[in-house]
């Protein structure tokens, strides 16, 4: 019997920054919600949702962000696209969620890539 998928990650490491800061900007043009968290482990050891302007998240990207691609499945089937600025404290994320529909359009857009099956 087949597992259910839960959710199918594409490979983005080959995407430059330039292209993923492209991609989260396209992204949020087509997103159904955004939003910001900070993580600081000074005040909480859990991510707290934080108001926060698109443009001024997005200033803290760079190139040692963590960025993910995701059609998130069995939490609700939809296409994230998220970071994770990984430098230090407070740490900063961004989550952009898309109708599934939007997949083929980005895919094509900023020719990402499926991992290959294993």
């Amino acid at each position: 019997m087949t597992q259910p998928a839960y959710h199918k990650p594409y490979d983005v490491r080959h995407l430059k920054f330039e292209e993923r800061h492209a991609l989260c900007y396209r992204a949020k043009e087509l997103a159904h919600t955004w939003w910001a968290d900070k993580l600081d482990c000074n005040e909480s050891f859990r991510r707290q949702r934080i108001e926060m302007e698109f443009d001024e998240i997005m200033q803290k990207m760079d190139d040692r962000t963590h960025f993910v691609f995701i059609h998130r499945i069995y939490s609700g089937d939809y296409l994230e696209i998220a970071f994770r600025t990984m430098t230090g404290e407070p740490d900063y994320f961004l989550w952009i969620q898309t109708d599934k529909e939007h997949i083929p359009t980005l895919v094509e857009e900023f020719d990402i890539k499926e991992y290959p099956p294993t």
